[in-house]
């Protein structure tokens, strides 16, 4: 198991790759869809925003007591917390939250929301860290995850994503 600290220091890493991401499109390119069924690199970074945002909020009632302490992770969610990575392939969502994200208003307003992240991430491990909570709420294909897992998981999320944003890249050089 990832200490906080290990978890962070790989987080910083992940968003810095993201945030400079929003600087190196176009605002056509940071729009443009590989495919009608695909995202735009700007859908991605809005999905990684808002994602996060609301594991905040999951995080939040993990410190707030021990409700679900004794739960556990699915078979998929110990592999991903024993390797630290989500999945190698392609994940299907269920249908309540596979949404496709709009795209955010620029790519400057995603770098926004990247720098705001960052420091709440940092704030946010750092309440981690020093909790004695045991509470655990129930991710949608991984399970039960206590607060410093749900952490885990939104860098491995941001890291996860960069693989669509490769296949993203490659299509927009032929764009």
């Amino acid at each position: 198991m990832m200490t906080v600290e290990e978890i962070g220091k790989n987080f910083n890493t992940t968003i810095d790759v993201w945030k400079k991401t929003t600087g190196d499109y176009t605002e056509h390119l940071f729009a443009l869809k590989p495919a009608e069924d695909a995202w735009s690199i700007g859908q991605v970074c809005q999905h990684l925003i808002t994602s996060t945002k609301r594991i905040f909020i999951v995080i939040d009632k993990c410190l707030a007591g021990n409700v679900n302490e004794h739960e556990q992770k699915t078979e998929a969610g110990d592999k991903a917390f024993t390797t630290n990575i989500l999945s190698e392939v392609k994940v299907k969502l269920p249908i309540a939250v596979q949404a496709t994200p709009p795209q955010p208003e620029s790519a400057a307003f995603a770098r926004n929301e990247f720098e705001e992240i960052h420091k709440t991430f940092l704030l946010v491990s750092e309440k981690v860290n020093n909790s004695n909570s045991s509470g655990k709420e129930k991710h949608p294909v991984l399970g039960f995850l206590s607060a410093k897992e749900w952490l885990q998981s939104i860098e491995m999320h941001f890291r996860h994503h960069l693989k669509q944003k490769e296949s993203i890249d490659a299509f927009l050089k032929d764009a």
